[in-house]
């Protein structure tokens, strides 16, 4: 069973990645890039895999679209991203340049910027600042990285519900923004997630029409 972040849980997170302050420059460099990356994870959706192999060419900072080139399945996909996301990709660009020099292909260069970044230290740094906050001795189901990837769908999903608008208008596009090859294993991320139901039984009584049963196997 996948955990997925309520709000609470979100904000304290965040709060443990932004002040995460090392005294050497090249972890001060590593800390700046987090605090991108795992936005990027919760506003996009994106697999960790994809954020971490982002090139600087694969971003248009002016018009905030990342072109994702050959992810699962060696599919090509467009993602957009939300305005104040794509002002925080901006500012990063500039700090990077200005204090750091950095001239990398990478967007989030590894400790050694030749290199990308690897899923490992990403996945260190999350558990270090899920570990620092009050919420992680009290979930049954230890969060990780790619539960930002099924708290986006989970949150965009009930969003949708409460606001009224189709789920089957919207979800053959969901489906794509991921990089799912139907909409069917966007379906398999919302059944993991019982709580995510209360939004749809709420709200359409009909729920078990829009969204059919999957089958454990």
């Amino acid at each position: 069973m996948i955990h997925v972040l309520n709000d609470e849980e979100l904000h304290a997170l965040f709060y443990e990645i932004d002040r995460y302050s090392p005294n050497r420059t090249v972890f001060q460099r590593l800390a700046l890039e987090y605090k991108v990356i795992f936005r990027i994870l919760i506003c996009c959706g994106m697999r960790v895999s994809e954020v971490r192999k982002l090139k600087k060419s694969d971003v248009d900072f002016n018009h905030g679209i990342i072109t994702i080139k050959d992810s699962k399945s060696q599919k090509d996909r467009l993602v957009y991203l939300p305005e104040d996301l794509r002002n925080l990709c901006v500012e990063y660009q500039n700090t990077m340049k200005i204090l750091y020099d950095d001239d990398s292909v990478w967007l989030f260069p590894a400790r050694k910027p030749d290199n990308e970044m690897t899923v490992a230290v990403i996945d260190k740094c999350f558990n270090f600042a899920w570990n620092n906050t009050a919420y992680a001795n009290q979930c049954k189901t230890k969060p990780t990285v790619h539960s930002l990837r099924h708290t986006f769908v989970v949150k965009r999903m009930n969003q949708w519900m409460l606001e009224g608008v189709s789920l089957d208008s919207m979800l053959p596009y969901l489906s794509k923004y991921l990089g799912h090859s139907s909409v069917k294993d966007t379906f398999y991320y919302y059944h993991q997630v019982e709580e995510a139901f209360q939004v749809v039984r709420n709200h359409d009584s009909k729920s078990h029409k829009i969204i059919p049963e999957v089958m454990e196997l």
